[in-house]
């Protein structure tokens, strides 16, 4: 299994993309922290799912990590989500779940200015 980092975008008009590349058949997505002033708004999901579940989970402290309230995953599809809920610490990790099929995640997730 490997952590994917998630790479930080800056779109220099008040948003940014927080953005997980390759998550294959056993990966997760590394756990990122929110830049402070920015606010989640919606994950995008997109690649090969096949028979793949991709679950969103967020950590007030940055150790223990949990599914979102309102549960934020892809079960053989992609497509995006809407994020109902505000961590402490925003922190965000993926965990990718498959049963050995050819699975090719990426994933942004989209932030604005508060």
């Amino acid at each position: 299994m490997v952590n994917r980092p998630g790479n930080i975008i800056d779109n220099d008009d008040g948003t940014m993309r927080i953005f997980w590349e390759g998550i294959l058949n056993t990966d997760d997505g590394a756990a990122v922290a929110i830049p402070a002033g920015y606010r989640p708004r919606s994950f995008q999901a997109t690649g090969t799912p096949n028979t793949a579940t991709l679950t969103v989970e967020g950590s007030n402290d940055g150790t223990v990590f949990a599914n979102l309230p309102t549960t934020i995953a892809w079960a053989n599809t992609t497509g995006l989500r809407s994020i109902a809920v505000i961590d402490r610490y925003r922190q965000y990790r993926l965990i990718q779940s498959s049963d050995g099929a050819s699975t090719d995640f990426d994933v942004t997730l989209f932030l604005t200015r508060e």
